[in-house]
């Protein structure tokens, strides 16, 4: 590189440096099962959030599961996040369920005191301000399975991971698999990831989590007013390469009753280079709806998540199906897809992290 900082390990190889995008957190909160609510930010005035959601409901729902309608305004000045849900889709047999939402500091106009690195788009990739999550390991592959009435060839994978607070997990891009997380559920300090996939390849997982315990070795440590740790050289940090917005492909309509068809694909326009060996997260976008097919009386339900496919270099959204359920009654359920926000699509190097 020919300006900025470089951050090296004790192997020479860099950690972080000024290309690194913006994924320092500045709060983590949960909301409830269909549920309304909004945080403000006022301290940030002045800066700009990503946000990213995970959902965390419990095994064993009978329900459709839809992630709640997040938005974030500026119009006080500063950023307010709100959250919400359709409550015609709940009466019609969905659940919002509950969720983990992380709050990611884009830009800011006002450090306190200490060190402020900005990458090459102006966004903040290292401050007392933020934390920065590290590598923690590969979760540990359970089983696969797909639904008895899905048809369409796609699964859900069980994963495990065990660890001191909860990860955000990157899945590795498998060259034309569909991938992304449907949700994560914690008991102890184990938590069991949920992966909607296409085909029975199965790809690997990293996990990233909040630093803890005292520093080792040598290098740069950054605490914040309280004096916890926000930032230790000696572990491997979070930085993804590139990112890009989110794309929700169209859906269509078809025959003489409405059905929903799920389309093709959609492109990703990414800021910076996509790794070779790369893995991605993003928020997973709920799609829920249904088609009068049965002449019995049954409504058949058709439930997807929108998927990260890395096909020839490039990153591209498409629908995975992760159940298919039947209803006795032949009622139309609605269609909804959490696409309020533009959620960013984040890509890691896996060679960084796994040699």
């Amino acid at each position: 590189m020919t300006y900025g900082i470089e951050i090296y390990d004790t192997n020479g190889g860099v950690i972080l440096d000024s290309s690194s995008k913006a994924f320092g957190i500045v709060d983590i909160f949960q909301t409830a099962q269909n549920s309304i609510g909004s945080r403000a930010y006022p301290q940030l005035a002045g800066s700009t959030i990503d946000v990213q959601v995970v959902n965390v409901h419990p095994p064993g729902w009978s329900s459709s599961l839809l992630t709640h309608s997040v938005t974030v305004s500026y119009s006080a000045g500063y950023p307010v996040v709100s959250w919400g849900y359709n409550a015609s889709y709940v009466a019609a047999g969905a659940a919002y369920v509950s969720a983990n939402i992380f709050i990611i500091l884009k830009t800011t106009q006002n450090p306190q005191y200490g060190i402020s690195v900005d990458n090459v788009d102006n966004e903040l990739i290292l401050s007392e301000a933020v934390v920065n999550y590290s590598y923690s390991g590969v979760a540990q592959y359970v089983n696969q399975s797909t639904s008895a009435y899905s048809g369409a060839g796609d699964y859900i994978m069980t994963a495990t991971f065990t660890g001191s607070s909860f990860p955000i997990p990157f899945i590795e891009n498998l060259e034309g698999q569909s991938a992304t997380l449907v949700n994560i559920t914690q008991v102890g300090n184990t938590y069991t990831l949920d992966i909607a996939k296409t085909g029975t390849d199965i790809p690997r997982v990293l996990c990233f989590t909040r630093s803890q315990g005292e520093p080792l070795g040598y290098g740069l440590v950054i605490y914040d007013g309280s004096g916890a740790i926000s930032y230790d050289s000696n572990k491997m940090t979070l930085s993804p390469r590139c990112y890009g917005n989110s794309i929700t492909p169209p859906l269509t309509t078809s025959g003489s009753t409405v059905q929903y068809t799920v389309p093709g694909s959609s492109n990703i326009t990414l800021n910076g280079n996509l790794p070779v060996h790369s893995a991605t997260f993003m928020t997973g976008t709920g799609f829920y709806g249904s088609s009068v097919v049965d002449g019995g009386g049954y409504s058949v339900n058709k439930n997807n998540v929108l998927a990260i496919a890395k096909v020839s270099g490039a990153l591209y959204t498409r629908w995975v199906r992760t159940d298919v359920r039947l209803f006795p009654h032949q009622t139309f359920y609605p269609v909804t897809s959490n696409t309020e926000n533009t959620y960013r699509v984040y890509s890691i190097d896996i060679t960084k992290y796994i040699l």
